[in-house]
């Protein structure tokens, strides 16, 4: 059902008008006179646009009364197919939906309206909201009595409703909704809670719902151009991009730090091995107060003090890096309900309540909290104190007590008060408590998960907000420092496309090259050289020369590496063009190459004797091979490969007492492993039979290095 959706979005999409109708024709139920209806006086405008045009008529309303059939059709197929799924899918959303089918228009008013009559009664009051928020998630279009309702909640129910609109408009476009939320943002009277999620939800819904977004278009200008003029949502919005590519960075950033910790800690008495579990949060509050000795250990560790300066860095930055700490806490009944992934944490919510009741301490460590820390963490951390044994509780509060203080300047820098914009971190905090959401419920598979592809630069209306040269650059620049390529390359070719630019080129070229399409990045490595109006870019050449080098283009590579040389960049590449000669097995050559940097550098170092030895054997002097191979030998530096070569020169000279010598020095070099030797002793085989060396000779040979020493 969801691939012939698509299909007739593509079809309207294209202006295929009388396609589109005719699909919509096999999708309509026979009980539906409704939609049949509607879609017959679609038919008969298009029959008459086509008739004018049939007769060659000029109709300067043409465009307009397409886009009018476009905008149409786009409703009227929406509406089909919810009708369709609420009919017949077993999905959480359906499932809520069909509960509210038969409730009347303004039954969400009178709920709400009746729900401020039972405030204090808490568990009655948020079991109201909830029942609110899934009315809201599945209604099709809010009623202005319902939007003035929501308007007159208390910050907190606001805001959650408001995220449960969002949340069905990503499942259902409708436009007079999108117009209430973007009304919201230049109504000074909207909470700042509010705000952010309208800033985040509305990038997320134009993200989901293009087709949509591009047709309304006209529909939402006027009110978007008010926002504009009355908000700085130019930075606003460049914080959401920010935070959500952050976002996306999440499990591979945290992951990377936590093997950096572990690696730091391991000569620490610590028990990391629950790292984010809860034994570990566990762990820290029992430690806050009185742990000297092991802070000491940590200031004492450079190594460690330097990943935990990096860890706060990146959470200054804008990375997540607490999901992997909470996602084992988020497990408990309680984010088995959607709307609570969502409920702004407060301390006045039921559950909290009882928390504090039995544990008074946890009262005065609510304000520890900040908004960096996301809603369902912070009640996480609160259902974690919750779980905790009895006598855990008791020592809890033994050491908490009277020392919130000192408690306060322990805490880890990630749950301090940070700096910023009130607004600032609430859009941080959000965007991280919906990945959560997208990445840990239960059923989110049922969910269409926002954060599975980065959010695109050419958003109707919003992509001229965030389309700033400087700021793409700077998240692109983000991405490659952090070593995620893959979400640097989106911005990079976009970029690419609209400037000519050879840094730009060259950015791309790497960050194609780390993903290893390795084509794909010399393509863009030669346009930034053309684009390149300085000094030939040492950097970009060897970039250049190690594509073509993993392409398998091992002549280009040579002749990068030797241009390279011939431009004076740098002399060593002449050693790297040799060694392209080498896999191109023209020893010849490469053995001049490699003298004549000797000659050159006025040095006989590894880098060329190694290489030189190797091509005097391949090309049969096997005494100039054992005279370089004992100089490198006698280095004090040589390891088993060497003392194997020239244990083969020795053989192919008929000194098998040598031979063996230099063999079993080898075998010793790996560690007297005999399967080892043996099977780099046989990989040279080939070379050894061209010597005129017989199978039964190399055999022979074999057993005697290994045999006597009993490692067989």
């Amino acid at each position: 059902m969801e691939n012939r959706k698509k299909e007739i979005y593509h079809l309207i999409d294209c202006k295929d008008i009388g396609s589109a109708i005719s699909m919509l024709y096999n999708e309509v139920y026979t009980d539906s006179t409704s939609f049949e209806q509607q879609l017959n006086e679609l038919k008969g405008v298009y029959h008459s646009l086509l008739s004018f045009y049939a007769d060659g008529l000029k109709d300067p309303n043409r465009p307009e009364m397409i886009h009018f059939l476009q905008c149409k059709l786009l409703t009227l197929t929406d509406a089909i197919f919810r009708q369709r799924e609420s009919r017949s899918s077993a999905d959480l959303y359906y499932s809520k939906l069909r509960v509210y089918l038969g409730v009347s228009s303004n039954s969400l008013s009178d709920l709400l309206s009746r729900s401020q009559q039972q405030i204090e009664d808490r568990p009655a009051y948020e079991r109201i909201i909830q029942t609110a928020f899934e009315m809201v998630w599945t209604s099709s279009f809010l009623s202005d009595d319902d939007k003035n309702a929501i308007d007159t909640l208390p910050e907190d129910e606001q805001a959650l409703l408001i995220s449960a609109l969002c949340l069905g408009r990503k499942e259902w476009w409708c436009t007079s909704d999108i117009q209430y939320l973007l009304s919201k943002l230049i109504d000074s009277a909207t909470p700042q809670k509010v705000l952010a999620r309208i800033y985040v939800e509305l990038v997320l819904i134009f993200k989901v719902h293009p087709l949509h977004a591009s047709l309304f278009k006209k529909e939402l200008e006027g009110v978007f151009s008010a926002v504009s003029d009355t908000s700085n949502i130019v930075s606003l919005m460049q914080l959401v991009y920010k935070s959500f590519y952050m976002s996306m960075t999440t499990e591979r950033m945290t992951e990377g730090m936590q093997r950096k910790l572990r690696k730091s800690m391991e000569n620490m008495d610590v028990d990391i091995s629950k790292l984010g579990s809860i034994e570990d949060l566990n762990s820290l509050l029992e430690k806050s107060g009185e742990q000297p000795e092991w802070k000491n250990r940590m200031e004492s560790s450079g190594e460690l003090e330097k990943t935990l300066r990096e860890f706060n860095e990146l959470q200054e930055e804008g990375m997540d890096m607490m999901h992997s700490s909470f996602m084992n806490l988020k497990t408990d009944f309680f984010f088995r309900n959607v709307s609570n992934w969502f409920i702004p944490f407060s301390m006045d919510h039921s559950r909290i309540r009882r928390i504090c009741e039995d544990i008074p301490v946890a009262k005065e460590m609510g304000p520890l909290f900040t908004r960096e820390l996301c809603d369902s963490d912070r009640f996480s951390f609160f259902f974690m104190l919750e779980s905790l044994p009895a006598a855990a509780k008791s020592q809890m509060l033994d050491g908490f007590a009277g020392s919130l203080d000192q408690l306060s300047r322990e805490m880890p820098d990630f749950i301090k008060q940070t700096q910023g914009g009130k607004l600032d971190i609430e859009i941080r905090s959000y965007i991280k408590g919906l990945y959560r959401f997208y990445k840990l419920y239960d059923l989110k598979s049922e969910f269409t998960d926002v954060f599975k592809t980065p959010l695109p630069f050419n958003l109707p209306l919003i992509g001229s907000l965030v389309s700033d040269y400087d700021f793409r650059v700077m998240l692109a620049d983000v991405m490659i420092s952090h070593e995620f390529y893959d979400l640097a390359i989106p911005i990079l070719k976009d970029l690419c496309h609209e400037f000519k630019h050879a840094a730009l080129y060259e950015k791309m070229g790497y960050a194609l090259q780390k993903e290893k399409d390795y084509v794909s990045a010399m393509k863009f490595y030669k346009r930034a050289d053309v684009l390149s109006n300085g000094e030939p870019s040492q950097w970009l050449y060897k970039q250049m020369a190690f594509c073509a080098r993993q392409e398998g283009d091992l002549q280009k590579a040579y002749e990068i590496f030797m241009e390279m040389y011939e431009l004076k960049m740098d002399s060593r590449a002449i050693l790297l063009a040799g060694s392209c000669l080498l896999d191109l097995q023209r020893y010849g050559e490469a053995a001049k190459i490699f003298e004549q940097y000797m000659f050159e550098a006025d040095r006989r170092d590894l880098f060329c004797l190694r290489p030189l030895a190797w091509c005097a054997f391949k090309e049969h002097h096997p005494d100039k091979a054992l005279s370089l191979y004992e100089e490198i030998c006698s280095t004090g530096k040589a390891d088993a490969s060497d003392y194997l070569n020239a244990g083969h020169c020795y053989f192919i000279l008929s000194q098998v007492k040598k031979a063996v010598s230099m063999y079993r020095n080898s075998l010793s070099l790996k560690g007297n492993d005999a399967k080892a030797f043996v099977t780099m002793f046989k990989k040279d085989y080939r070379d050894l039979k061209s010597y005129g060396l017989k199978e039964a000779d190399l055999s022979l040979m074999c057993d005697a290095v290994v045999f006597p020493l009993d490692l067989i």
